[in-house]
């Protein structure tokens, strides 16, 4: 008997789990804030248009912007599903755009406005921990102190403003 659970369990929790990702989509990146952000949230487009994270990837030199090693910081999405993979196949997702911090938002764009509970809590907010994971002094030859809340009163206009 207990040979015939440890192969029966097993299969059922397998097979739970193909059941309950099936219907499950993957989230997309769409990248173009442009188009696809400015949709909703115009003015935080316009903020983030002024910032140094969008001018990410025109920092790199030429050499740069084919070392692999700088592609996590200043492109969208790097080695991430549906991110950033080359300037040829995803030149939607070239520098620090929305979704490099928030999130890839495919599944954000499908809900629908009226809901917005589910609108807010399909997009990632962004912590120390995250910013972190670029402004910090491993692997980054320009590195400059970073300050987490000097960076979040840096980006006061980008806040979606109480309506």
């Amino acid at each position: 008997m207990s040979k015939l659970l440890a192969w029966v369990i097993p299969a059922l929790m397998l097979g739970a789990l193909v059941f309950n990702s099936a219907g499950a989509e993957e989230n997309k990146y769409v990248g173009d804030p442009e188009k696809n952000c400015a949709i909703c949230h115009k003015d935080q487009v316009t903020a983030w248009k002024k910032w140094p994270m969008a001018k990410a990837w025109d920092r790199l030199n030429d050499k740069q912007k084919k070392d692999e090693k700088c592609f996590a910081c200043h492109v969208t999405g790097y080695k991430k599903a549906g991110g950033y993979v080359s300037m040829e196949k995803t030149p939607k997702l070239v520098g620090i755009q929305c979704e490099a911090c928030h999130g890839p938002a495919g599944n954000h764009m499908k809900v629908p406005l009226t809901d917005k509970a589910k609108k807010k809590s399909s997009m990632t907010v962004p912590t120390e921990a995250s910013c972190k994971v670029c402004h910090a002094k491993a692997g980054n030859p320009n590195f400059k102190e970073f300050k987490y809340a000097d960076a979040v009163k840096k980006l006061a206009d980008h806040k979606p403003k109480k309506k």
